[in-house]
């Protein structure tokens, strides 16, 4: 077993070689891409992104840096794994029209929330938000509703957030739906 696992991390290594051997002329260490530029982690200050910790996420800065440093032309920018709406967001504060698909329920709703909260959100509104974050309605439901997930994300959320995503997937569309078209 462990000899097999060194062949497989020299054959790793020696493809990596090939790869950067072949593409070296094109490849380039870029200093202004920092750590905290492309994960999630340049997003913590930043009001509406810090809602929800989504590991694969990259930073706002991010999506501005190619913007900016590709003097990209205004159009439409398609995410097509929108994720938590980052590019989305961050795009249309630039002045460019987005469209995003996203097949994550949870994230779904977290593009969903932001939305209203972002352009939507009145004093009805904020008076329910409050209302939740006093009673935590979710933590009277005794038997818990079933969440539905892909497989990818089965046994990703802790337990206790569960109650919250059942609680937002029952009420969450009911309140974009009264509060939108009303």
């Amino acid at each position: 077993m462990a000899i097999l696992l060194e062949n497989q991390i020299s054959l790793i290594k020696d493809l990596n070689r090939q790869l950067e051997s072949h593409f070296s002329g094109v490849l380039r260490v870029e200093p202004a891409l920092t750590r905290k530029i492309v994960s999630y982690q340049g997003n913590k200050a930043r009001p509406f992104y810090r809602w929800y910790k989504y590991k694969e996420a990259f930073s706002s800065s991010l999506v501005e840096y190619f913007l900016y440093k590709y003097k990209i032309s205004k159009g439409i920018i398609l995410d097509p794994f929108a994720g938590m709406g980052t590019t989305l967001f961050s795009s249309a504060a630039l002045g460019y029209d987005t469209e995003g698909i996203e097949l994550l329920p949870v994230c779904q709703k977290i593009i969903l929330t932001r939305t209203i909260a972002q352009f939507d959100c009145d004093e009805t509104i904020i008076n329910i938000l409050e209302c939740w974050r006093d009673e935590l309605p979710w933590n009277s439901n005794p038997t818990p509703l079933k969440v539905n997930y892909l497989r990818i994300t089965k046994g990703a959320y802790h337990r206790s957030i569960c109650f919250v995503f059942q609680f937002l997937f029952m009420f969450g569309l009911e309140l974009f739906y009264i509060f939108r078209y009303r």
